[in-house]
């Protein structure tokens, strides 16, 4: 299912330029008359063992010598990392690129080079809308916090990337603030132009980031920017709570990240390990997601491109999912694993729809009522990808059996939560979407001037809903009831899934 980079050579070329040869394949590629997905390569090496990496700079065009099928390919603004795609229409398809020339910029002489590779989907420029047809609680409909068209219109339709006013003002963008973590209290502003509204083309990971991806992510800094992204105390040779990443000597909500309790020598880094590394990633904080995003030469997702991730260019249904409909099934169990390490779903019943993994626990809020979870007793985030293995149903499309987004981005609802850029905080709307530096300070933070600040985390909040939701009320893509929550300290429930 998934994608992978091999590094064949490297050769030096002159006093700091080298040439890679590199194999690259991915399963299901696609190629269609809405869009067509891709990966994105970046590369870091290392000079001195007791440092961490650094990014290898792409000086000259890429050069493909040989690929199973026809693919296209750009290096990113920023020159950190390239995207390969495919240039015919096609059905899902699996790619085979070999031989791929890329010369790159490494200012040392390389002891080891790390070539990461993550799934994206393009998405096309156009027109969406946001909120809910049934508007929020206050004008008759159910979402809390949903944007709606003042006074009650319905949604909103996002046609450019213009300025948009925000305001209790006929036909202006508007939503309830029936909780504190919906938005500010101020409730006149511009969000400026900017701010990415999801009206432009752009790139999203197709699955949150997972646990193999994030230890080769961690396993690249140094040792002190590592403990940033570590609850763990790591500074020792002996680490007591040796599942770093839940402070703890046994997995916690299924995040298996860990490290060896002994050996640890004090001025080397830390090698981390996963035992589930299809597993979705959770316990992180936002200064984790916007530091995976900077390393890996990306930028942080926004609230409104969440919902044109989702929904496409399609009209808005009431209440719906992700998947374009209100048809839910949770993952009950699981049937072992496929060839690639994901978990195979097991539905709630025999016959019925499993597309999304909620319901696993019964949240803090609905404890005081007594509720029991009727779940087989596991609580946390399942494999990415794990719907693509669902069993067809009749009268269910593939997108909702899959739990598929209009533009084949997997998991959107459930699972992890989505943590994104609010346009409910002014911290929030002075995000300006620049793609990361490759490189993070001393501490392990961003580098970037116009993100949201590592430390305070405002203006970030989440959308999409978790594994630990009590019902599928809590997953409707339009619902915002944490979607400007400040949050700054690392959870068990949310993910990491940046764009370009």
């Amino acid at each position: 299912m998934f994608a992978k980079a091999k590094l064949n050579s490297c050769k030096k070329s002159n006093d700091s330029e080298y040439i890679l040869n590199l194999d690259v394949s991915w399963n299901g590629s696609w190629k269609n008359e809405i869009n067509y997905d891709g990966v994105y390569v970046f590369i870091k090496y290392q000079s001195d063992k007791k440092q961490g990496y650094h990014s290898a700079k792409i000086t000259d065009d890429i050069i493909i010598d040989k690929s199973d099928n026809a693919v296209d390919n750009f290096i990113g603004d920023n020159k950190l990392g390239f995207f390969l795609y495919p240039a015919n229409v096609q059905n899902k398809t699996d790619m085979v690129v070999e031989n791929i020339t890329v010369k790159v910029l490494m200012e040392c002489e390389p002891i080891d080079i790390q070539v990461f590779i993550l799934e994206m989907v393009y998405v096309p420029e156009g027109a969406h809308e946001v909120g809910d047809p049934g508007n929020g609680i206050s004008k008759g409909g159910t979402l809390k916090n949903c944007f709606y068209t003042y006074p009650s219109n319905g949604t909103y339709k996002i046609t450019s990337e213009d300025a948009v006013r925000f305001a209790p003002e006929e036909g202006c963008l508007y939503c309830d603030r029936d909780t504190e973590n919906a938005r500010e209290e101020n409730d006149v502003f511009d969000i400026p132009a900017e701010f990415p509204k999801g009206y432009k083309e752009m790139w999203y990971m197709k699955y949150s980031l997972t646990e193999g991806q994030y230890v080769q992510f961690v396993n690249c800094l140094t040792r002190k920017q590592q403990q940033a992204h570590c609850m763990s105390d790591i500074s020792g040779e002996y680490i007591e709570n040796y599942y770093v990443c839940t402070n703890s000597i046994e997995p916690i909500k299924r995040c298996e990240v860990y490290c060896r309790r002994n050996g640890n020598a004090v001025e080397m880094p830390v090698k981390f390990y996963s035992s589930a590394p299809n597993r979705a990633m959770n316990a992180v904080s936002y200064a984790d997601v916007s530091a995976f995003a900077c390393f890996a030469g990306l930028r942080l997702i926004s609230e409104l491109e969440f919902e044109k991730a989702c929904r496409g260019t399609l009209t808005a249904v009431k209440e719906e999912f992700a998947w374009g409909s209100t048809k839910i099934g949770r993952v009950f169990h699981f049937d072992g694993i496929d060839g690639s390490g994901t978990e195979l779903p097991v539905a709630q019943n025999e016959g019925e729809i499993c597309n999304c993994n909620y319901g696993t626990d019964i949240a803090p809020f609905e404890k005081e009522f007594k509720k029991v979870p009727d779940n087989p007793g596991w609580v946390g985030p399942a494999s990415v990808g794990i719907f693509e293995n669902s069993p067809a149903l009749d009268g269910i499309t593939e997108r909702e059996r899959t739990g598929a987004s209009y533009y084949g981005i997997m998991e959107l609802c459930g699972n992890v939560w989505e943590n994104l850029v609010t346009v409910g905080r002014a911290e929030g709307r002075a995000y300006i979407p620049d793609h990361g530096t490759g490189e993070l300070d001393e501490n392990g933070m961003h580098t970037m001037n116009n993100w949201p600040d590592s430390e305070t985390a405002i203006g970030i909040g989440v959308r999409g809903g978790v594994f630990v939701s009590p019902d599928p009320s809590y997953l409707h893509m339009a619902l915002r009831v944490f979607a400007a929550h400040t949050k700054n300290v690392k959870g068990f429930h949310g993910g990491i899934r940046v764009g370009y």
